[in-house]
C-alpha cells in the first residue's frame, strides 16, 4: 500500500513539473534569441521633472536582477527594444490625522511596449499600465517630503511588477 502511495506522488510530481508550471519570476515566453534589450529612458508627460529618469533606472534594474539578459546602449545592438511613457503621477490623502500622521495613495501608470527589433513585431503592449500602493508620511516630514521618498519606492516596485508581467506573458 505504501509503495502505491509512494508511486502515485511521484507521478503527480512528475506530471505537474512537466505540464509546464514554474516559479514566478523564473520563467519567460520571450523568444529564446533575445538576450541583448534596449530601454531608452521612459518619457515623462508628469510634473515631476526627476520621475522618468527614476522609473528608467529601476525597469533597468528589474530586468537586471533577471539575470538572462543584456542591457545595451543603443537600438542598433539590440534584440528588442522596451518603450516606456509615464501617463500619470497623483498622490491622494487617504487619511489626514495630526496625531497619528497622514497616509497616501501613490499611483503612477504608464504606456509600455517591448518590441521584437529582429522580427519587428510588439510582444507586449499596455496602454496603460497601472500600479498603486499607500505610504504614510514620515514623522515629522510634511507632503512634499513623502511625495519625494515615496517615489523612488513606488518605481521600484512598479518596475518588477512590469518586468514580471512582461516576463510571464501576463
Amino acid at each position: 500500500m505504501k509503495i502505491k502511495v509512494y508511486l502515485s506522488v511521484i507521478i503527480l510530481s512528475l506530471l505537474a513539473f512537466s505540464c509546464g508550471y514554474h516559479l514566478r519570476g523564473t520563467g519567460s515566453f520571450l523568444p529564446s534569441y533575445i538576450k541583448n534589450i534596449y530601454i531608452p529612458e521612459f518619457e515623462n508627460t508628469t510634473s515631476r521633472i526627476d520621475l522618468g529618469k527614476i522609473v528608467t533606472e529601476e525597469v533597468i534594474s528589474a530586468f537586471i536582477s533577471r539575470g538572462n539578459f543584456k542591457l545595451v546602449r543603443n537600438e542598433s545592438e539590440a534584440d528588442a527594444e522596451l518603450k516606456g511613457k509615464i501617463l500619470n503621477f497623483s498622490v491622494i490623502p487617504v487619511n489626514v490625522d495630526t496625531v497619528e500622521g497622514a497616509r497616501y495613495k501613490v499611483r503612477v501608470t504608464v504606456k509600455v511596449e517591448l518590441i521584437d527589433l529582429r522580427e519587428g513585431k510588439v510582444l507586449y503592449k499596455n496602454p496603460s499600465f497601472y500600479y498603486e500602493d499607500e505610504y504614510d508620511t514620515i514623522e515629522g516630514g510634511d507632503f512634499l517630503s513623502m511625495e519625494t521618498s515615496s517615489i523612488q519606492k513606488i518605481a521600484e516596485e512598479m518596475a518588477t511588477t512590469l518586468i514580471n508581467t512582461i516576463m510571464e506573458g501576463f
